[in-house]
Parts: structure tokens; sequence; C-alpha cells
């Protein structure tokens, strides 16, 4: 559940820029260098997941779009 002053937006992105945030995410993931606050690598744990599924979902619909 999110807080009430969280802000959110909605974002559409091709295949491509999903591959390119991916791999960015993970490189920063697998380079963290311990910053002064650990939950930076949680989020970037969770975004990297996200963009897997992403991924995943852009492979499940095929390049139609379609199912």
């Amino acid at each position: 559940m999110e807080a009430e002053n969280d802000q959110t937006i909605d974002l559409s992105i091709d295949i491509n820029t999903a591959r390119l945030l991916q791999k960015s995410v993970s490189f920063h993931l697998e380079r963290w260098a311990g910053a002064p606050d650990p939950r930076e690598q949680e989020q970037l744990q969770k975004l990297k997941n996200l963009f897997s599924a992403i991924l995943m979902e852009f492979t499940y619909e095929g390049p139609d779009g379609q199912r």
C-alpha cells in the first residue's frame, strides 16, 4: 500500500527500452557499494524483478502484441 505522500506516474515503454533499463539496473545492483541507505539495494532488486517481469510479458505477447 502506498503512503499518501508517495507520488506515482504511469509509463509506457517499448521492449528495447525495457531491456536497456533492466541491463542498467542490473549493472548498478551488481556494483552497489553499500550506500548509506540499504533500502537502495532493496529498491534496485525490486526494479530488476519488475523489468524482468516486463520482458517476460513482452515475450508472452509476441511481436504483434497478441497472446
